[in-house]
């Protein structure tokens, strides 16, 4: 079995090739641009572990939540690998892929400078997702707090005990080699991102509209 697996809706993207029982990792740092760097960084993982794209099985996809940009990058690189080399294709939110690792507790995302994307997962399964503004944290302070390493959400959020996943390329292999095994593929027709809010763009269209109509 060989996956590749892609996440680019962080500021870190994540790379990982999963050749049989050999994991290959690539991670972009949020210093680089994905949009610039994911292929390279692709050619760079697969020429590592010395396999081709038509040589995988399927392609794995974190669809959200996230960067809009860096969300729009990964599905779309990954429809044009499904199409081109007629792999099948395995998506997944961060949310059901932490939930999968944590089983129970509360996982955070960063999303701006003074909100983040939060989820509450319960037996591996996620059962609220919201946006939260990181001054509302103190509500959580009792619930077991989760965030990757790479967010650095741990130093600004000091006053909240946090519990950093710092082996997230491997949960992330986990969770696809799981779906691959139980044949959880996705139509690439139905394939769609995961987002939890209103782009900027979206949002002042939202406002011009409501002033229009209230004037």
């Amino acid at each position: 079995m060989k996956l590749l697996i892609i996440d680019t809706t962080k500021l870190t993207a994540f790379i990982v090739a999963v050749c049989d029982e050999l994991n290959y990792v690539k991670i972009i740092p949020e210093t680089q641009k994905h949009s610039e760097e994911l292929l390279n960084g692709i050619e760079t993982l697969l020429n590592g572990a010395g396999v081709e794209l038509k040589d995988f099985d399927a392609v794995g996809c974190v669809t959200g939540p996230g960067s809009f940009t860096g969300i729009r990058i990964g599905l779309s690189t990954v429809k044009a690998f499904v199409c081109a080399n007629n792999l099948k294709l395995i998506s997944g939110t961060f949310f059901d892929i932490i939930g999968s690792y944590v089983k129970n507790g509360t996982v955070i995302l960063k999303n701006t400078n003074t909100t983040c994307y939060l989820a509450q997962i319960s037996n591996a399964k996620v059962k609220n997702s919201e946006v939260v503004e990181y001054s509302k944290l103190d509500s959580f302070k009792s619930a077991s707090i989760y965030a990757l390493e790479q967010e650095h959400l741990q130093n600004q959020l000091s006053y909240i005990n946090i519990s950093t996943i710092n082996n997230y390329p491997e949960i992330l292999a986990s969770y696809f080699v799981n779906k691959f095994n139980k044949k959880q593929f996705d139509d690439i027709n139905s394939f769609s991102p995961y987002y939890m809010q209103l782009s900027q763009a979206e949002r002042e269209l939202k406002d011009k509209r409501n002033d229009k109509e209230t004037k």
